[in-house]
């Protein structure tokens, strides 16, 4: 494991799964620590894992705080939130959506290939092979999931997710 804070959701979760894992003889190794395993069976190091769980559950929240103060201090300014979904680009203004036409043909396509009921795999696969960019542009390489988020965007009940 790299850190403690990216491996549990609080100090709760930590000593009860690591609890778990010394039933199993499984050993805990932070990478964040060297590399060292943390002796959980011992009294000085469950103490150092009742420790470092603390502080991990502290720094995650301490983020988690920092994070919404961020995003609040954004929503006052007018900034936009989040990523600009598959279809649509950002306006000169930084916070307007506009209407990418190709990518609104591509989402046409996908539609279309969903109605005739291929499958989302099948969708993603068809979409690479024809190398159709993804929005960030990086790799034509479709998933299953990129093609969910697309057709279930703007439905009632969706998440709107790009």
């Amino acid at each position: 494991m790299m850190k403690l804070d990216r491996g549990f959701r609080d100090a709760r979760d930590c000593l009860n799964t690591v609890e778990k894992w010394d039933h199993a003889d499984v050993a805990l190794h932070v990478i964040d620590l060297g590399g060292n395993a943390i002796d959980t069976t011992s009294a000085a190091g469950r103490f150092m894992l009742v420790v470092l769980a603390g502080a991990a559950e502290m720094e995650r929240n301490l983020t988690r705080e920092r994070t919404r103060s961020a995003m609040a201090v954004k929503r006052a300014n007018g900034q936009r939130i989040g990523s600009v979904p598959y279809g649509h680009d950002l306006a000169d203004d930084g916070v307007t959506l506009v209407e990418n036409t190709a990518e609104q043909a591509v989402i046409a396509d996908i539609r279309s290939m969903r109605s005739r009921g291929l499958t989302l795999k099948r969708i993603a696969t068809e979409l690479t092979g024809r190398g159709v960019p993804t929005k960030t542009g990086k790799s034509s390489r479709w998933s299953h999931q990129a093609i969910a988020r697309i057709l279930n965007r703007g439905r009632p009940g969706s998440l709107s997710a790009s």
